[in-house]
């Protein structure tokens, strides 16, 4: 984990892995911090999305939905090799525990780098 200070705000770097032939992540204990962005490396195969899992505690984790027009939406970001992605930090307040998802809940997309992919992860100190 790096710490960068800037304009008051200390940003730290973070990161969770995405095992060979799998499609969702190591978890994050993200301890009080909020998620800024997460750097999708040139190693990533295939998915032009990522979605999320989150937990409490740490066991039990759930999809991320949000209301899109009185309809509940699995939250989905688009994403490509080689990007720095910004994310929507209302959708992650209060959440401790963190998974990245290559691809949807019902169509997930397995990566295939052998030692896996590191999903870098921008996070601030809230």
């Amino acid at each position: 984990m790096a710490l960068i200070t800037t304009q008051g705000t200390t940003t730290e770097t973070d990161s969770v892995t995405i095992a060979d032939n799998a499609s969702l992540s190591s978890a994050i204990d993200l301890g009080g911090r909020g998620l800024t962005a997460i750097i999708i490396p040139s190693t990533w195969v295939t998915a032009t999305v990522v979605t999320f899992q989150v937990s409490i505690d740490g066991a039990t984790y759930y999809n991320v939905y949000y209301n899109a027009s009185g309809t509940l939406t699995e939250y989905s970001v688009p994403v490509a090799a080689s990007r720095y992605i910004p994310m929507d930090q209302t959708k992650f307040f209060g959440v401790r525990f963190l998974k990245i998802r290559s691809g949807t809940s019902g169509s997930p997309t397995n990566q295939t780098e052998d030692a896996g992919v590191v999903i870098p992860l921008v996070v601030f100190a809230v």
